[in-house]
């Protein structure tokens, strides 16, 4: 794997926290999702209280890339039951950063296919993307065989890390 530095971590950090807040702050104006979404830090705090705490800026990072899982995962749900909202969130993000969304993140389904492909999961965001995908009782990104191997790759990567954290 390839050593970033500290000004990638941190642009990295910044370019993802930003999608994540723009999600929670839409969230939070939807009815019933307030107590949730309207409690969420904002990134400097965030940060400067996981430093505090001694994580690493690459621990950070891989907190933020959950987030962003997270994000993918409810914007996929989203899509069928309001996609207004859905339109709501991509018009934002491409008039706070003149860029389309997709331009700069993959969708939870093209990220969950690749992982399939690859036939292992390398780490605990994959586990936990993959995990919201197939708890979701209508998902349709995995189909017949597929989902018996998703299944499995959970069931291996669990065992694998039995005991851990």
């Amino acid at each position: 794997m390839v050593r970033r530095t500290k000004e990638e971590l941190i642009a990295e950090i910044d370019k993802i926290a930003l999608a994540v807040e723009l999600f929670d702050d839409l969230m939070a104006g939807q009815a019933g999702q307030e107590a949730f979404f309207g409690n969420t830090p904002k990134k400097d705090k965030w940060v400067a209280g996981c430093l505090a705490e001694g994580a690493t800026l690459s621990q950070i990072l891989a907190g933020y890339k959950q987030a962003l899982n997270d994000t993918n995962v409810m914007l996929n749900m989203q899509v069928e039951e309001s996609p207004e909202f859905v339109a709501t969130f991509f018009k934002m993000y491409r008039e706070k950063t003149s860029r389309e969304y997709f331009e700069d993140f993959d969708t939870a389904p093209k990220i969950a296919k690749a992982i399939l492909r690859r036939g292992v999961i390398a780490d605990e965001t994959e586990f936990y993307l993959l995990n919201d995908i197939m708890s979701d009782t209508e998902q349709t990104v995995f189909k017949g065989k597929g989902i018996a191997r998703v299944e499995a790759m959970l069931g291996l990567f669990e065992d694998s890390h039995k005991g851990e954290g």
